[in-house]
């Protein structure tokens, strides 16, 4: 009879181990939390003031998409610490549904339409032949984290008659709409409510001007 190894028990239970541990490890890994589903959002607005009877501008208003670069064009929501001001972040899984320039694009059209400011209100991409263009700027689009949390807008408006190649009014405008609370949900509220503020004021300055 050939001696007992005694020497390969250990390496068994190496073996073992090797093994216990490996199922162990597939086991955290079927029980590890999903990451959170991406949700997308987008803002509504609509005038709060009184609406015109006739239109305030006798011609065809082109509504072009203002011009945005860097964090404030991009989908994921950017947002700052109120005690840091200068230091911007992206939101993880919460996004815009369109790029800002093109959502306040078309949220401005449809305020206009409403508040009657041209007798037709269009964009760019209907290629008419319009008698005024309104562009812009987006400089600041954010959601800023503090006590109260806001959210915050700015932006370059002007309009240009396009039939006399002149500019007719041009401003910069500053919205912040409080939030209810930190949380996304809110502060995409409070940028429909900004934004407003910014179509409202808009309106009554070109108003003023006619």
């Amino acid at each position: 009879m050939e001696p007992r190894n005694h020497r390969s028990r250990p390496r068994r239970r190496l073996r073992s181990w090797i093994v216990a541990a490996t199922a162990a490890c597939g086991l955290t890994a079927c029980a590890a939390p999903e990451p959170p589903a991406d949700t997308f959002y987008r803002i509504d607005v609509q005038p709060a003031g009184q609406v015109a009877s006739s239109a305030r501008l006798a011609g065809i208003i082109e509504v072009e998409r203002p011009d945005a670069v860097g964090l404030v064009n991009g989908r994921p929501i950017v947002f700052a610490m109120a005690d840091r001001p200068n230091e911007l972040r992206e939101y993880n899984y919460h996004f815009w549904s369109k790029p800002p320039a093109t959502m306040l694009r078309d949220q401005l059209l449809g305020y206009l339409r409403v508040a009657r400011l041209g007798q037709r209100v269009v964009t760019e991409e209907m290629r008419v032949d319009a008698d005024y263009a309104i562009t812009g700027k987006l400089i600041e689009f954010e959601h800023v984290v503090g006590s109260p949390s806001t959210f915050q807008i700015v932006m370059e408006l002007g309009l240009r008659d396009i039939r006399q190649d002149r500019l007719v009014h041009v401003a910069t405008y500053r919205a912040d709409a409080p939030a209810n609370d930190d949380t996304v949900t809110a502060a995409v509220a409070a940028a429909a409510v900004a934004f407003g503020d910014i179509c409202e004021q808009f309106v009554a300055d070109v108003s003023k001007g006619l």
